[in-house]
């Protein structure tokens, strides 16, 4: 009777230890549409109930601030404009929160996201040899991603968080991105798995036919499986491009 006693104890032990391991996590909130500098709660919603997510979890476009203070997960913005929230850990990555900031009662001039983006530099065919010479004007951050533009003098190659490159754009006009010396924002197709004839993690394009190599030396990736969005510089190699992954998102 005492082992009977003991096995059922010791199965039961094992059956609360596996229980906290990551299985699911789910975002929401009671208004995706609020003011400008207005603060909103998330609802994050993890199973097991009690599994806690940490900041540094939490990943949101245009440089929306999340914040986490215990059990309480807060959300604010000071532009105008759509923001995209999701979590991440432990390879489980969360559904897509969507959240819209308009325009505070207070008058005063009140860009958008976009339009704070429209004096950003685009990478110009014709002007890249200057940027050999002059690059410190010429290198936005990876936060501050370029608009889209164009011109009549030559080709130009522009992108932005909203409109990333994709991995054929990337690869046509690799010799040009990697001497602008710039972090661009690259969406692909991240496989769960890495490609092993290359032994590296790749980003394929929407046939699988094209990919760009992923270097990614802080192992930000935890996830795949899916379409994600890199930013980072590019480089080239004997194979092809690829990217150092400063940023990654899975979308």
């Amino acid at each position: 009777m005492k082992k009977i006693l003991s096995l059922l104890f010791g199965l039961c032990l094992m059956a609360g230890c596996s229980s906290s391991k990551l299985e699911s996590i789910s975002l929401s909130c009671d208004d995706t549409q609020i003011k400008k500098g207005e603060t909103i709660t998330i609802e994050v919603t993890t199973d097991p109930e009690d599994f806690t997510l940490s900041e540094e979890s939490f990943h949101v476009t245009n440089k929306g601030k999340v914040k986490v203070d215990g059990d309480e997960v807060t959300f604010t913005a000071k532009k105008r404009g759509e923001y995209q929230i999701t979590a991440s850990q432990d390879g489980v990555s969360s559904n897509t929160l969507i959240i819209t900031v308009e325009k505070s009662d207070e008058k005063e001039e009140d860009p958008t996201v976009e339009e704070e983006e429209k004096d950003e530099p685009v990478v110009d065919a014709k002007d890249h040899e200057d940027l050999e010479d002059d690059t410190s004007s010429q290198q936005p951050d990876a936060d501050e991603p370029k608009k889209e533009d164009s011109s009549q003098d030559g080709t130009v190659i522009s992108w932005s968080q909203s409109d990333p490159l994709t991995v054929e754009e990337t690869i046509e006009h690799g010799d040009l991105l990697e001497k602008s010396g710039q972090s661009i924002w690259l969406s692909g197709d991240l496989p769960q798995t890495i490609k092993e004839d290359q032994g590296e993690m790749i980003l394929y394009d929407d046939t699988h036919s094209l990919y760009i190599s992923i270097y990614d030396p802080n192992h930000l990736i935890d996830f795949g499986g899916g379409k994600a969005m890199i930013v980072g510089p590019l480089t080239k190699t004997e194979s092809g491009y690829q990217i150092e992954v400063e940023k990654a998102y899975m979308l």
